[in-house]
């Protein structure tokens, strides 16, 4: 079924789109350098490995309000994101005509789409909550660092095992 969903043609439009995307989230007066611009290269905390509520305190400030308007869009154009490449993710992994012993490989770009938004939602959470952040705050932040780093990890996994299942298929096509 899903190979028959992810036509060539499918994954050209993600492609596209995930172009589109980035670009917006890289041009014009809402873009993450806009954002870096007025916050002095913080970058947003989607980006970063490593962060707690200190950090985000920082951030915050730095981004100050006309920052955290412009944070907010950058958020909006996040949530729908996660869906463009965990489906490319997902397009990429079926086309490429896994093995049935590796196919719970399949799961893990729902697992990155998934972290990717409890990440979103605690960090939109955060923002609600600022500047009076409690000792709750604490562990919320801690929750979406860890988030982001398996999110991170997990795409990671995904893209060697793009890479190395490309290779192998192209290895047996010349046997």
């Amino acid at each position: 079924m899903l190979e028959r969903f992810f036509t060539k043609k499918r994954i050209y439009i993600l492609i596209i789109l995930l172009i589109l995307a980035n670009m917006a989230f890289n041009l014009g007066p809402w873009s993450i350098p806009a954002l870096n611009k007025i916050s002095g290269d913080l970058g947003i905390p989607d980006l970063m490995l490593s962060y707690d509520l200190e950090r985000l305190d920082l951030v915050f400030a730095a981004y100050g309000p006309e920052g955290m308007a412009i944070y907010t869009k950058i958020q909006i154009l996040d949530f729908v994101y996660p869906l463009i490449y965990g489906a490319l993710l997902l397009g990429l992994l079926v086309r490429l005509k896994i093995t049935p012993n590796y196919k719970s490989i399949y799961s893990f770009p729902f697992t990155i789409v998934f972290l990717d938004y409890a990440e979103n939602i605690i960090i939109r959470v955060l923002i609600n909550h600022y500047p009076n952040f409690t000792a709750q705050d604490e562990h919320l932040a801690n929750l979406a660092n860890i988030c982001t780093n398996l999110k991170w990890s997990f795409i990671g996994l995904v893209a060697l095992n793009i890479i190395g299942f490309w290779i192998w298929n192209m290895i047996k096509k010349r046997k």
